[in-house]
């Protein structure tokens, strides 16, 4: 027969099909009584010790008079350790710009689905914030919402139950058609690199980061299926200057078919700057990268940002920002191929995410689709 348990010992017990796990943990104001439940047992020793050890990091009682603006510090605080050093910043900014001044002294317990659905409005015809700004703020204040249910300090998640934004094609910046033509015909016939830079965003969509991080070891150009890997992102981080990182999510490392013209002017490329290697004695360009400054460094992503508006005035365009590029790609793909063919060349993690973002448009093998578009864009 079993012993009696001890007083503050956590109790793990079976009842009604499911496994429970019960006990004391320390919270802000003491040792409060807490309960988990799973269908098995070791999913529920989990479930307690993911619980125990959130607590330990500083959860309290939410119940109590505990605001919002504490709520997102603590989920931020938990999830931080995982993220990549862009996404964290980018979670950051939403919270102190879009979520605290709003919702920040508010009580968690009080924050009903009228409330979001204000401050969604307020946001986006107020403010003027496009929807994808607004979506990741309350994707955060959503998650936030859950981690307290989780707790047992929450009962619903107004969030969850509010109605979204209605779709907004027109907020996607991206050139026409003609216009991508007319950047591509205004490159000085010499800037060979300009040119990579451009067709690796407009024929591809990479992300600015993904292909300032490019290496020549992530292109092959003499195998019978041309292609590049796209396995890391370029960025600045504060105190560490460039950083060479993996990829924004799992479907973000991806291999991409390279149509013709990309492969010949990539070629021009590593020639050009396999000669200014062998005029520099071995020092230029040591890490290899596909897209560098006159000194053979990589390019920091505020730079490249300068020369695409340079870009765009010498071409006559207006200056829409270096994401409109990929836009572009993505909407010109779907002229050629399906939604699910631009997903994976977008790297999207989630087919929803390429629909919410380009859902309104109407689709008409991705390296069909990719060798089109750079054929029309280069014509």
């Amino acid at each position: 027969m079993a012993g009696k348990r001890g007083n503050g010992e956590d109790s793990i017990y079976k009842s009604d099909g499911r496994w429970y796990v019960q006990g004391y943990i320390e919270e802000g104001s003491g040792p409060i009584r807490r309960k988990v439940s799973a269908k098995t047992k070791g999913e529920a020793v989990r479930k307690w010790q993911e619980r125990k050890s959130e607590a330990a990091l500083g959860a309290r009682r939410l119940g109590q008079p505990k605001n919002v603006a504490a709520l997102l510090q603590h989920w931020m605080d938990l999830r931080s350790p995982d993220l990549k050093y862009k996404t964290r910043i980018g979670y950051e900014g939403s919270i102190s710009r879009h979520l605290v001044p709003y919702f920040g002294t508010r009580k968690v317990t009080a924050v009903r689905v009228a409330d979001v659905e204000r401050w969604q409005h307020e946001l986006g015809t107020v403010q003027g914030l496009s929807r994808s700004t607004i979506h990741q703020a309350r994707t955060i204040l959503s998650q936030a919402f859950d981690m307290a249910i989780r707790h047992g300090d929450l009962l619903a998640n107004s969030v969850r139950l509010a109605h979204h934004l209605k779709k907004d094609s027109a907020r996607i910046q991206a050139l026409t058609e003609g216009q991508a033509q007319q950047l591509m015909r205004s490159l000085a016939p010499e800037d060979v690199q300009a040119r990579v830079r451009l067709l690796l965003a407009l024929t591809l969509g990479l992300r600015q980061g993904e292909f300032l991080a490019l290496q020549w070891r992530d292109v092959e150009l003499d195998a019978p299926n041309p292609h590049l890997v796209v396995r890391a992102s370029l960025q600045r981080q504060t105190g560490k200057g460039l950083v060479r990182s993996t990829p924004k999510t799992v479907r973000s490392h991806r291999t991409l078919h390279l149509a013709q013209p990309l492969v010949d002017a990539l070629r021009a490329l590593r020639l050009e700057q396999k000669e200014i290697l062998l005029r520099s004695g071995g020092t230029y360009n040591p890490d290899g990268y596909v897209l560098v400054s006159s000194a053979g460094t990589p390019i920091d992503a505020a730079n490249d940002r300068k020369h695409w508006y340079k870009l765009l005035e010498v071409a006559g365009l207006p200056p829409v920002r270096v994401h409109a590029a990929r836009h572009t790609a993505a909407t010109l793909l779907l002229q050629e191929v399906g939604m699910h063919i631009v997903q994976q060349v977008m790297g999207h993690t989630d087919i929803r995410t390429t629909v919410d973002i380009y859902g309104h448009l109407t689709p008409a093998d991705g390296a069909l689709g990719i060798t089109n578009v750079a054929a029309r864009l280069t014509a």
